[in-house]
C-alpha cells in the first residue's frame, strides 16, 4: 500500500511517531515511569486524531512492531487485552484489574510493569469503566427502593456492580438474571453469589436474544434491564435490533439502560495501538438512533447522558406503564 495516499501529512506523522517512540524507549532505559507512560497515551491519541484514515496503517507499520510496544505490554492489563486469552480484549478478568487496582498492584510486578499498570488503570478511560459500574449499582438500588426488583443483564461478565448494590445485599432484588456467552465469567459469578438465590446465571448470547429464542422469551419481563460493555462491539443495525429485543424484556414502567464509549474518549489511541482493543464508538445522536425499531408510543421517557469524563454515553429508555 502506498501510505502517502492515505493522508498528505502521513510521512510527517510517521516520522514523528517513530522518533517519539524511539525517544520514549531511550528514556525508559532506566525503567518506565508514570510520566513517560502518560506521554505515550497522550501522543497516541494525538496521532490517531491527526490522521484517522491512516491510523490503522500507522499502528501496524510503526507502533505495534516498535520495541516500546513489547515493553508496555509487560503491564498485566495491557497484555491481557492484547493477548485475548478468551478471544476478545475487554474480558471480565481484564476489567477486574480496573476495579481492584490495589490488589493487582501488590502482585510481583517490576517497576516498569507497575508504572504502566497504575498509569493506564488510573487514566480517565478506566475511571469511566469504574464509574459505569457504580452508576449501574446506583440505578439498581434506586429502582429497588420502589419495591421488589427483578433485573436482567446481557454480557454481564463478572457483574461487579452487584458487589456494590445495597438492594441485593438487603434482599430487595428478588431476581437477577445474568446472561453471558463466556462460561468462565458465569462460573465466577455463580461462585461468588452462591449464597444468593436471587442471582441466576444463563449462558445466553446476543444471537439468541435477536432470534427471540425460547430460552429468552421464557425469562419473562424485568423492572430493570441493562447492558454495560456489549454495544461497543455491535454495528448500528445489530445494535438497533438488539435494543428492540431487550426492550421487549422490560416490564411496564421498567427501564432499559445501555452504555457505549463515546468518540471523544481520549484513551482510544493507546487502547488500539498497544492493547489491540478496537471498539465501536457512538455519540449522542447514534445512541438516540438505537431506538429506531421502538414505537414512541411505547416510551414514557428517553434520556441520553454522558459520564463526568465525557468518555461513555448512556441511553435510558423507560417503558410506558400499562
Amino acid at each position: 500500500m502506498n501510505t502517502t495516499t492515505l493522508n498528505p501529512t502521513f510521512d510527517t506523522l510517521r516520522d514523528d511517531c517513530q522518533l517519539t517512540l524511539d525517544r520514549l524507549l531511550a528514556a525508559a532505559g532506566a525503567g518506565l515511569t508514570a510520566p513517560t507512560v502518560m506521554a505515550l497515551i497522550e501522543r497516541a491519541e494525538a496521532w490517531r486524531r491527526a490522521a484517522p484514515q491512516a491510523w490503522r496503517t500507522l499502528v501496524s507499520e510503526v507502533m505495534a512492531p516498535h520495541p516500546l510496544s513489547a515493553l508496555v505490554a509487560r503491564c498485566p492489563m495491557t497484555a491481557r487485552a492484547r493477548d485475548k486469552p478468551r478471544g476478545y480484549a475487554g474480558d471480565a478478568v481484564m476489567l477486574d484489574y480496573i476495579y481492584d487496582r490495589e490488589n493487582v498492584a501488590t502482585l510481583q510486578l517490576s517497576g516498569d510493569e507497575r508504572a504502566v499498570f497504575r498509569t493506564v488503570a488510573e487514566s480517565p478511560t478506566c475511571a469511566s469503566v469504574d464509574y459505569r459500574r457504580q452508576l449501574i449499582a446506583q440505578r439498581i438500588d434506586a429502582r429497588a427502593a420502589r419495591g421488589p426488583l427483578q433485573l436482567l443483564s446481557l454480557a454481564c461478565g463478572h457483574a461487579r456492580e452487584l458487589d456494590l448494590s445495597a438492594a441485593l445485599r438487603e434482599g430487595a432484588v428478588t431476581r437477577a438474571v445474568m446472561c453471558d456467552q463466556d462460561s468462565h465469567s458465569l462460573e465466577e459469578l455463580a461462585r461468588r453469589h452462591a449464597a444468593r438465590a436471587a442471582v441466576q446465571t444463563r449462558p445466553l448470547t446476543v444471537r439468541q436474544f435477536l432470534a427471540r429464542a425460547s430460552e429468552v422469551t421464557a425469562l419473562g419481563a424485568f423492572d430493570f434491564v441493562y447492558s454495560a460493555g456489549l454495544y461497543d462491539y455491535l454495528d448500528q443495525r445489530c445494535a438497533q435490533r438488539l435494543t428492540r429485543c431487550l426492550f421487549e424484556r422490560v416490564a411496564p414502567g421498567g427501564q432499559l439502560l445501555l452504555a457505549n464509549f463515546h468518540p471523544a474518549n481520549r484513551g482510544t489511541g493507546y487502547m488500539e495501538a498497544f492493547m489491540d482493543w478496537w471498539l465501536i464508538y457512538r455519540d449522542e445522536a447514534q445512541m438516540q438512533d438505537l431506538c429506531a425499531e421502538i414505537s414512541p408510543s411505547e416510551l414514557a421517557a428517553c434520556e441520553i447522558e454522558c459520564d463526568p469524563f465525557g468518555n461513555v454515553v448512556y441511553l435510558s429508555l423507560t417503558r410506558r406503564a400499562a
